[in-house]
């Protein structure tokens, strides 16, 4: 395994959160039982591949590097038994941020509210993620990630990568504020 051979490493986590939309519940009813059992065989699937994060990122903490992990807040994955115990076992920090601090737009040019939860070993990381977060005036409206929206949020903005990777590869750095 490749992160054996790189002591230190970092690993970021993120599978398609769509098998565990509150949606889902809706279409369940909407569809019936055939597409409740197709839902059923995706969230095993995402089961899967959550258990080949876990086993990497066992490895990456053992060799002293940062993991973390990232679903959209509300997923219903975020509740899955063997991630909640997975992060209370490694004591994660907790973030929350979102894409219209970050310069998400929706297709009308509107900032998009799109909320993440990451989970972190890295303090450092989680502090500041957890400060990029919008705080709208009175009056002021959101587009949100819905409908035809909802798959352009699939992928971070470019200021949220570029934040997540300072604060992952300028280890020595303070930030007083969000790295942008």
């Amino acid at each position: 395994m490749l992160v054996k051979r790189l002591p230190g490493c970092d690993l970021w986590g993120s599978l398609p959160c769509d098998p565990w939309s509150k949606w889902q519940s809706v279409n369940v009813v909407r569809y019936g039982k055939s597409f409740a059992k197709k839902l059923k065989k995706r969230q095993d699937l995402s089961r899967v591949l959550l258990k080949h994060f876990f086993e990497v990122a066992e490895i990456v903490l053992s060799q002293g590097g940062h993991i973390a992990f990232e679903w959209p807040k509300g997923a219903k994955g975020c509740l899955l038994p063997e991630l909640l115990a997975f992060m209370k076992r490694h004591k994660l920090f907790m973030a929350e941020c979102h894409g219209c601090f970050f310069g998400m737009q929706s297709s009308k040019g509107r900032p998009m509210f799109k909320p993440w939860h990451i989970a972190t070993s890295s303090y450092r990381l989680a502090a500041n993620l957890d400060k990029c977060r919008c705080q709208p005036e009175k009056g002021f409206h959101h587009d949100h990630a819905k409908g035809n929206e909802t798959p352009k949020t699939a992928f971070y903005p470019e200021a949220m990568s570029q934040t997540i990777s300072e604060c992952c590869f300028y280890p020595d750095a303070v930030f007083s504020r969000p790295v942008m």
